[in-house]
């Protein structure tokens, strides 16, 4: 049995310690490895390219949105006014989207035009998300004023835009012969104009809307290729002649 001075088993452990040390040197081994974990933290990039900001929209229409991003993209939504009206987790190879939106169809369920803000919101995996800049565009659409089986053609706004103008030749079983109305764009409302003449074609406005105008020709003759222009106060009444071809 063998037995060591405190100073022989002081020299040892020293010798011991160098020993180790040399051998996790020449081994390169690390004994205190740093472990990096990467990670982005760079948010997506998220773009309207079409419409354009001022476009005027009806019916079903495409939205075309462009999203980038060093990772993977995981979600792009897209909203008017804030409500949302798509939203996609499949992310095309280009990045480039499609969103069709019935502009008729609000997330209530009603049918209103106006103005609205379109904005694209795109996430990636790491949960960083960019909300793009918004496109300001008008919804419209066409509203039927009239419900006649026959026809109801050529209309013309008033100046003030309250009333609008129109001919039909609902009232009499000669299909040639036409009478100008009127109708309330708000309420629906119509009014004949009556006038001493039985066919009125075009019909317009005086810059007042104090009266119409529009041209005229004899029934009875058929020669519509005689048309003159006729004017008659808005409310109805005696018409006057402006002009003559036959002079």
């Amino acid at each position: 049995m063998f037995s060591f001075s405190s100073r022989e088993s002081t020299f040892l452990r020293t010798v011991s310690l160098l020993i180790a040390a040399t051998f996790l040197g020449c081994s390169g081994i690390d004994d205190n490895p740093t472990v990096e974990i990467t990670s982005s933290d760079d948010n997506p990039t998220v773009e309207i390219t079409s419409p354009v900001s001022g476009a005027w929209l009806e019916d079903v229409v495409t939205i075309t949105v462009s999203v980038d991003d060093d990772g993977d993209i995981s979600k792009v939504s897209l909203f008017a006014n804030g409500e949302s009206i798509g939203e996609t987790s499949t992310i095309p190879s280009d990045g480039n989207l499609e969103f069709s939106w019935d502009t008729q169809l609000n997330a209530d369920g009603s049918t209103e035009p106006g103005t609205y803000l379109l904005t694209a919101m795109a996430q990636d995996d790491n949960d960083n998300s960019t909300e793009s800049d918004p496109v300001e565009i008008t919804v419209l659409y066409p509203v039927k004023l009239t419900s006649s089986s026959e026809k109801d053609i050529q209309p013309s706004w008033s100046p003030d835009g309250s009333q609008i103008i129109f001919k039909t030749n609902r009232l009499d079983e000669n299909p040639d012969i036409y009478k100008i109305f009127t109708v309330s764009p708000e309420t629906k409302e119509e009014t004949q104009i009556v006038t001493d003449r039985d066919y009125h074609g075009y019909p317009g406005w005086s810059p007042g809307g104090d009266y119409v105008v529009f041209n005229s020709y004899d029934i009875d003759e058929y020669e519509w290729w005689t048309m003159d222009i006729f004017t008659a106060p808005a409310t109805g009444g005696e018409t006057q002649q402006l002009m003559d071809i036959s002079i």
